[in-house]
């Protein structure tokens, strides 16, 4: 997964910093040209999506939610030995 989100981060980092100036619609607009994967399908895809979100403040880093996850189940297990 790191691999398509650290090819995908700088791209969408340079188009909000170059199209800041314009509304939302705009900067998706320019976010999807910028999409540098080919077919807009697969894995790749849902993360080029996810990052923006990210970037655009409209959702928290995956790596926030997981690790939350992760210490939760951790809380709630018991010992097998």
């Amino acid at each position: 997964m790191a691999h398509w989100r650290e090819t995908c981060r700088p791209i969408i980092e340079k188009v909000i910093r170059e199209n800041k100036h314009l509304d939302e619609k705009a900067i998706r607009k320019a976010l999807y040209n910028a999409y540098p994967f080919g077919g807009r399908k697969m894995y790749p895809y849902k993360v080029w999506l996810s990052e923006i979100a990210v970037q655009l403040g409209k959702r928290r880093t995956y790596w926030h939610l997981g690790r939350k996850k992760a210490e939760q189940d951790q809380k709630d297990q018991i010992p097998l030995f």
